[in-house]
């Protein structure tokens, strides 16, 4: 900024401008006025000091307008990265410039050349990505840009965008190489050198050395898939004695990737650290454990058109550490791993280069070695897709010349989310993962087959994502070879017709408007196709329209609205939902899941029916009703029978984690489910003081006055129950969750076999409350002052409460209930032999002591009672 008198005024603050003063006219056109807002970083200080409520958020405006960001302290980094010494300062001071940016804006674009220079994060965090996918993220301190710098990139090959309030630095190239030039200092001098010597870099020959669709690790890719790999590959310069690549560093390579050395020398330094052989007499000799280690590092020399770190891009273990480090200054091109997958996954395509899938079976190979016979075998098929179980041999081998093998590497899709698929998989090395908002929904390994349904008549659109945990080999089986295998042996359309012409297009809907008989009561009459026993367990359509349209169409959804644990949700949480359930295929006679096994899913019905094998009175679920929700609301862990599926069946599963990040999105629908939980609860358990070992001992009409009392109440994660050094509080039984202590209480010494502490919890490392388990009992009873140490969910927990007025309230009308609580609590009650009475009674002999408890009155006063 100039003041009215021409003189320069340092004026430290925000410029806002209002009008450009760039030409849109011939040269010698008038030029606008520039009309701009000047706050003065005072006046903002003393704004902040007024609104004490805006400092938090201009905090980090603030620190850069203190007095100590005016300082100079950006030119050290810079003198490093160039690798000047103070002489250069002058010329580096004056072709910087200082930008702010604010949290999500672009510093450099892609493909654009403005901001040419190198770029230093003065304060901040920048994400650089290229093609959108973030590669590495740079901190305060970090320089990144050489490479246009020196001129060697005409154009930026990545963007940097700021994840949050940045102060940056940049290095212009064009000021700088005009100041170089201008210099008029002598060549002998230190500043003359060093003029000389940037005037080398910055007017090097330097050129992108393009060579990388001729490495013979990327041969076999189609010539369109070569000529876009090059232009996302990360271009740098480094400068000798630096650090080109390295397999552990986490700043410089957060993800794996591998380099090509286009121009100068650089030097592998390899580590590697392997157990020594040693007898056990020679290893306590030497009193220290590294000595079971030998360590040792081989060197070697790498020139130019080198091509390392391909194992690392792809993911496979190596031996030791590897890192490179410059002898001359290098250029290199980087490619990382998640750039190359978002190619593939782009374009559509599997690997078709023969190295890399070379280099993907050796590694399968050591792992998971091949059997002696061919996979897969008809005993895998069988085993995976029941439905072809005793078919034809000659049809079968059909089916297995027409599948085709092909090797993922890690973090590869199989299938993309929400895109039709019309091919099964079988999973025969290695490991894959379905994906979905987020949450792995289950994995599959050897012999374990998915998108089963994309042999269907469809379309089959996945909701999910499917991808390679770890390099795989997986067999493909596409429904045009299912369906010409079927052409030439029609006595098989019979049999797999089921599942061929099975529709798959919607199992479930959200409908734009409800019936009028919603709220209607479940009608006792059954479809015919309905098993007797289902009428035990059908929960799921309300509203006689609803089953009648059903019954009509088997084809038509099930509509979500109609299901009673999502009646009364908002439509865009159900459509929500929709497009997040997954959807599972099972055949006659396959388990859903066993009893007591994990599982925390809602299975939703769609076609077919299957069977709750509970002892004594099974339960069937057939269209349009639903089972799991105790597991779903995270009420039961455990599933309590055996699920089998009585045919052929389409169910649409809604996992629990899936649900949470639902009402993530839709707060609002939280209540609906807590309500729902409570509910459970409450109906599954009426009395929870009958499996509280505290209440044992206890009177039945004691505990029943108890419960009328309490409420079930849901706790967030990390929510407390209990306070440190809270005097009052409520009663807490735990229902279902873990909570655990905060702050560790003093150790207490190890209990008899003969006695039971029911308020010390677990007796693992880390204090914590499990089901049925009492928290707080000692701060209402009145046995500590005050709560010895905070209590807090440890995830998502249920409670049964009581306040402590009212606790206290009714063991006034059972007194003789006190001892027994305090008895399994504590362990003791009163003194229990002579020698433990206050001094001033120690004489007293056991023999009176005894006949003094007997004749006792035991009383109780609530906090503030007189007592005499």
């Amino acid at each position: 900024m100039h003041g009215h008198s021409g003189h320069r005024v340092p004026t430290p603050g925000i410029v806002c401008l209002r009008a450009t003063t760039k030409d849109r006219g011939p040269t010698n056109s008038v030029r606008l006025p520039c009309c701009c807002f000047l706050f003065r970083a005072g006046a903002v200080r003393r704004a902040v000091q007024e609104l004490p409520a805006e400092q938090a958020p201009l905090e980090p405006l603030m620190e850069v307008l203190s007095h100590k960001g005016k300082s100079n302290d950006f030119l050290k980094p810079l003198l490093t990265a160039l690798q000047c010494s103070e002489a250069a300062k002058p010329l580096v001071l004056h072709s910087s410039t200082r930008h702010l940016f604010c949290e999500g804006e672009l510093i450099v674009t892609q493909g654009k050349r403005r901001f040419e220079g190198l770029v230093f994060v003065r304060r901040g965090s920048v994400s650089l990505q290229i093609n959108g996918v973030e590669v590495r993220r740079l901190s305060s301190g970090q320089v990144v840009g050489e490479e246009m710098l020196m001129n060697v990139s005409p154009k930026w090959r990545y963007s940097l965008v700021c994840l949050s309030l940045c102060d940056i630095i940049i290095l212009h190239r064009r000021p700088l190489l005009a100041t170089v030039k201008d210099s008029k200092v002598p060549s002998s001098s230190e500043e003359g050198q060093e003029c000389q010597r940037l005037l080398g870099l910055l007017e090097g020959q330097w050129k992108e050395e393009l060579i990388i669709i001729s490495l013979p690790i990327f041969h076999g890719f189609d010539s369109k898939f070569l000529s876009l790999l090059p232009q996302l590959m990360e271009m740098r310069v480094i400068l000798p004695d630096n650090e080109i690549w390295s397999s552990t560093c986490q700043d410089e390579c957060p993800e794996s990737s591998l380099f090509l050395l286009l121009r100068g020398n650089a030097e592998e330094i390899l580590t590697i650290q392997r157990k020594r052989r040693a007898s056990a007499e020679l290893l306590q000799r030497r009193g220290s454990v590294n000595g079971e280690f030998q360590v040792k590092t081989v060197r070697r020399t790498i020139i130019q058109g080198a091509c390392e770190g391909a194992s690392h891009m792809l993911a496979l273990p190596q031996e030791g550490e590897r890192k490179f480090i410059a002898s001359t200054v290098c250029v290199a091109a980087v490619l990382h791993r998640k750039v190359f997958l978002h190619m593939l996954h782009s374009q559509k395509l599997p690997i078709q280069a023969i190295e890399v899938l070379r280099l993907l079976e050796e590694e399968l190979d050591k792992r998971e070695p091949l059997p002696d016979e061919q996979i897969p075998t008809f005993e895998m098929l069988e085993t995976c897709l029941p439905i072809l179980r005793g078919l034809d041999e000659a049809f079968m081998s059909s089916i297995l010349r027409g599948g085709i093998k092909r090797f993922y590497m890690e973090g590869q899709q199989i299938s993309a989310p929400k895109q039709r698929s019309e091919a099964c998989f079988v999973v025969l090395r290695g490991e894959v993962a379905l994906r979905m908002a987020g949450i792995t929904l289950g994995t599959y390994k050897q012999g374990q087959a998915l998108h089963i349904l994309g042999l269907a008549t469809g379309p089959f659109v996945p909701p999910y994502e499917t991808l390679c945990v770890r390099a795989s080999e997986v067999w493909e089986l596409p429904r045009s070879v299912l369906m010409t295998s079927l052409d030439h042996y029609p006595a098989m359309k019979r049999i797999l017709g089921l599942l061929t012409a099975m529709q798959v297009a919607r199992l479930t809907g959200v409908p734009e408007g409800q019936d009028d008989d919603t709220n209607g009561e479940l009608s006792p009459a059954l479809s015919p196709a309905l098993s007797p026993r289902s009428k035990q367990g059908l929960r799921g359509l309300l509203g006689g329209k609803a089953r009648a349209r059903a019954e009509e169409d088997p084809n038509s959804p099930v509509e979500l609205a109609q299901l009673s644990i999502f009646k009364g949700l908002s439509t865009d949480f159900l459509a929500w939902i929709q497009d997040n359930l997954e959807p599972r295929i099972y055949f006659s006679d396959d388990t859903v899941f066993g009893e007591d096994d994990r599982t925390q899913n809602l299975y939703i019905v769609c076609k077919g029916s299957i069977c709750l094998e509970k002892p004594g009175h099974p339960e069937t679920f057939s269209r349009g009703s639903y089972f799991g929700d105790a597991q779903l609301l995270g009420v039961s862990k455990g599933a309590v029978a055996t699920a089998v599926s009585l045919e052929m069946t389409l169910v649409q599963v809604l996992n629990r984690q899936v649900l949470l990040e639902g009402l993530a999105h839709f707060p609002s629908e939280v209540i609906h489910f807590d309500t729902l939980t409570v509910n459970l609860l409450e109906s599954q358990v009426d009395n929870v003081l009958h499996h509280a070992p505290a209440f044992a001992d206890c009177g039945d009409d004691f505990r029943r006055k108890v419960m009328r009392s309490m409420r079930t109440r849901l706790l967030r994660k990390d929510e407390s129950l209990v306070q440190k050094g809270a005097k009052r509080g409520s009663l807490f039984i735990i229902r279902t969750g873990v909570a655990v202590v905060e702050e560790e209480a003093p150790v207490a010494p190890k209990p008899r076999d003969d006695e039971s502490s029911e308020l010390s919890g677990s007796t693992d490392k880390t204090k914590h409350y499990e089901q049925w388990e009492i928290v707080n009992a000692d701060v209402v009873l009145g046995l500590v002052a005050k709560a010895p140490h905070t209590v807090r969910a440890d995830d998502l927990m249920a409670v049964a409460e009581i306040e402590d007025t009212k606790f206290i309230g009714i063991l006034r009308y059972f007194p003789l209930e006190v001892p027994k609580l305090i008895q399994r609590l504590e362990g003791t009650l009163w003194p229990e032999e002579a020698e433990q009475l206050p001094s001033f009674l120690n004489n007293m002999s056991q023999s009176f002591f005894s006949q003094l408890t007997q004749e006792s009155e035991w009383r109780m006063y609530l906090p503030e009672c007189n007592v005499v």
